[in-house]
């Protein structure tokens, strides 16, 4: 008798499931199924009968994929990590050797001033659970006692400056001109770029957006000394800026000063190893200078980095990318 109820059971089962499935149950059995990433007929051998998904491996992508036995498909593994993107795939180069940077997201002054918040609520629900539990019905707390007296006198200390015009209220103003000033450098309205970059320099001296911007206008109508100048500045806020290096470079290579040009460049890669804009440029001057084999290295990696411009110098001069 239960022998019968364990067959009756097993037909259930096997009714239940459907018609793909059920040849997945039949031993010896292989079927050809399409991968979803290179859509290419794999073989996918029987394996024993399992709620979960079966993970495989495409014998022609080498992707990780799972086999559903209820519908029988490939489909791609939402589990698997997604593979780790190359410096050139994060950052492509698709700039020309005259307009050749990226250009960072700017910095708000809301961050700071939601950060102040925040504390606030945290100290005033700390003080109200302390209050509950000691059970003080006034409104007068022993700071002292709670060690909170230092953090209330700065929280208090930064609203006050805030709301006089303080450092907070610069920074809003340098990201407002700053940001206004490098839209205008984008759609090549340098003299009132140049007018807001001022203002935003004028609000805080110290920001090397605002004076890197700034290079960068004055780059575009032609005051190349005054540009160098912001763009030393730059470096000397924030040293390791690299799309300040580059714009010196450029300014150099301009001029013909191969030297020099080739130290900016240097500390440039230095920083910033994937730029490609950068091998570039330093093959051009090595190869000015006579060093073919080590200038063709340079435009070999910079085309590797996906620099379009290298890769074409490479086909005019029947080179090849050596792997």
């Amino acid at each position: 008798m239960v022998t019968n109820w364990i067959r009756i059971g097993i037909l259930k089962d096997l009714i239940a499931r459907t018609e793909t499935d059920i040849l997945f149950l039949i031993d010896g059995l292989a079927m050809l199924l399409e991968c979803p990433f290179c859509h290419k007929e794999m073989p996918v051998e029987p394996g024993p009968p399992t709620t979960s998904p079966r993970r495989l491996t495409c014998t022609h992508c080498n992707r990780t994929v799972v086999l559903d036995q209820y519908t029988g498909r490939l489909m791609p593994d939402r589990k698997q990590a997604q593979p780790r993107k190359t410096p050139a795939e994060r950052y492509p180069q698709g700039a020309t050797a005259g307009k050749a940077f990226f250009e960072p997201r700017l910095s708000t002054g809301r961050d700071t001033l939601a950060a102040v918040f925040v504390i606030v609520c945290i100290v005033a629900i700390g003080v109200g659970g302390v209050s509950l539990v000691t059970g003080m019905r006034s409104a007068t707390i022993d700071w002292s006692g709670l060690r909170l007296a230092p953090v209330i006198e700065k929280i208090e200390d930064a609203v006050a400056r805030y709301l006089a015009g303080g450092p907070f209220s610069s920074r809003a103003e340098k990201d407002r001109h700053l940001r206004r000033g490098r839209s205008l450098v984008k759609k090549e309205a340098y003299a009132e770029a140049l007018r807001e970059l001022d203002k935003a320099i004028a609000a805080r001296p110290d920001s090397y957006e605002a004076h890197f911007w700034r290079g960068r206008a004055l780059v575009k109508t032609g005051r190349e000394a005054e540009a160098i100048r912001a763009f030393e500045t730059t470096i000397e806020l924030n040293p390791r800026y690299s799309y300040a290096y580059d714009n010196l470079g450029w300014i150099y290579l301009r001029r013909n000063q191969y030297e020099t040009s080739l130290e900016y460049l240097n500390q440039s890669l230095a920083l910033r190893p994937e730029n490609g804009w950068a091998l570039y440029n330093r093959g051009r001057i090595l190869f000015q200078k006579g060093h073919v084999d080590e200038a063709f290295q340079d435009a070999e990696a910079a085309c590797r980095l996906g620099f379009t411009k290298a890769c074409q110098l490479l086909k005019r001069h029947g080179r090849e990318i050596q792997s």
